[in-house]
């Protein structure tokens, strides 16, 4: 696992979670569509892809999500990540990382963190 980094109010960068699963998380594929949902409140990132680049979701931080997306309302910032293709997962301690890829050149990847946290 990678050193933790805490980010402050203002900085980019990326998130990294680490889940311990009792239950089983399916594959996404064909016939099964495997996610979950983590809602963090108060809401503290926007995202665009114009300016932070692509979302990016990873499991073991090489194993790339089937898909994953970032909303926010007035309550919470909700990152929906699915599981990747032909992977299910068990009883296992799972990290799993969000960030961007691409983002401007005069940008780092990653999410802002508002400056109001």
């Amino acid at each position: 696992m990678r050193n933790q980094i805490k980010l402050k109010a203002g900085e980019i960068g990326s998130f990294e979670f680490t889940f311990f699963l009792k239950t089983l998380l399916p594959s996404t594929s064909y016939r099964t569509n495997g996610y979950f949902e983590i809602h963090i409140s108060p809401p503290f990132i926007t995202y665009s892809q114009t300016t932070d680049g692509i979302l990016k979701c990873y499991f073991f931080f090489n194993v790339i999500s089937a898909d994953c997306t970032v909303s926010s309302n007035t309550l919470y910032t909700i990152f929906t990540v699915y599981t990747p293709e032909e992977y299910d997962y068990k009883e296992s301690e799972i990290p799993v990382s969000i960030t961007t890829e691409g983002a401007p050149s005069n940008r780092d990847n990653g999410f802002e963190i508002s400056k109001l946290v």
